[in-house]
């Protein structure tokens, strides 16, 4: 017959705990119970998570937008400095007109839009000098095209833009027209096409524009976002998504490197640029439509003109600050 001959002193050492009523040293307690956990563990897989653009069939959404916008003009030869600040507030209204498994449909249309201005460094009144409401913008629908991760695809203007009054009366219109195509453009968090889990980063890159004809700039833009934590209220559980813009680059329209060239005897202009922004997004995580966001952007260029003996410098500078918000239905 066996007998079990417990360790010895020599063996182990130190206070004991108890296993099934059997006395056994802490060490190895605690060894047993790490293994354990370990093995638990491993058997863990951290929740991961689809976000992706499903909203309903004829679904409406309105969306409060307030968005403050600075153009900044520096001409260092002509020592003319210029500033003209804006600020829109308008409801964005969108109808999910078709979903399917690769493209939503949305058609979006402004109401009760106003634009304000104010007096530029040099006390000169600016063109948008008091409270605009922008009628001319009212019901103009706008069809919106994303993939089914929010990636824009296209945006039209399905009816004919009007702008009545004067031409400082049609050049507000046109300008508040130009924000809402660029906000239309990057309205949507691009998602990943794959599940997420909190903590994930992911990359996406597109292209806008902003200005008008004579002053477009091309944007090159690439963000990089990150599902920072899921985030319940009253309505929704939203995904917090930061966004931040690692990349902005500015590029000159051809109407207007023409003009600079032009200006310069032929020579292409050289532009330099550099930019900072970044946003915070609640992202339904039912629907993937956005909750409410903030984003801040700055892109400061410097447009060097090469006339022979006297090169021209020209500083432009674009930042804006945009808060969306979705309105109770």
């Amino acid at each position: 017959m066996s007998s079990t001959i417990p360790p010895s002193d020599s063996e182990f050492s130190g206070p004991t705990g108890s296993i099934h009523g059997r006395q056994y040293p802490l060490k190895l307690v605690f060894a047993i119970l790490l293994a354990l956990c370990c093995s638990a563990c491993a058997g863990v897989n951290v929740p991961t998570l689809p976000l992706s653009l499903q909203p309903g069939l004829s679904d409406h959404y309105s969306y409060e937008v307030e968005s403050r916008i600075e153009f900044g003009f520096h001409d260092h030869s002509k020592k003319q400095k210029k500033v003209v600040p804006m600020k829109l507030r308008y409801l964005l209204e969108m109808t999910v007109a078709s979903v399917s498994r690769d493209s939503v449909k949305f058609i979006a249309k402004i109401g009760k839009a106003q634009m304000w201005g104010v007096k530029d460094h040099n006390k000169q009144p600016s063109l948008i000098d008091t409270t605009v409401v922008m009628d001319q913008l009212t019901d103009i629908r706008r069809l919106i095209v994303t993939k089914s991760n929010g990636e824009l695809i296209r945006t039209e203007l399905l009816d004919t833009l009007k702008p009545a009054g004067d031409a400082a009366a049609r050049s507000q219109t046109e300008r508040f027209n130009d924000q809402i195509e660029s906000l239309c453009a990057t309205f949507f968090v691009p998602l990943p096409e794959r599940k997420v889990a909190v903590g994930d980063v992911w990359r996406n890159t597109m292209t806008d524009s902003v200005g008008n004809e004579l002053m477009t700039f091309g944007v090159n833009i690439e963000t990089e976002h990150r599902f920072e934590q899921i985030a319940d209220t009253i309505d929704h559980r939203a995904a917090r998504i930061q966004t931040e813009f690692m990349k902005l680059n500015l590029e000159a329209a051809e109407v207007l490197v023409k003009f600079f060239a032009m200006m310069a005897g032929g020579a292409e202009p050289l532009i330099d640029s550099d930019s900072e922004g970044s946003g915070i997004s609640y992202i339904d995580m039912q629907t993937g439509m956005i909750v409410a966001s903030h984003s801040s952007t700055r892109i400061n260029s410097s447009i060097t003109i090469p006339i022979p003996d006297k090169p021209q410098i020209i500083d432009l500078s674009i930042a804006s600050d945009t808060e969306v918000r979705l309105m109770p239905r």
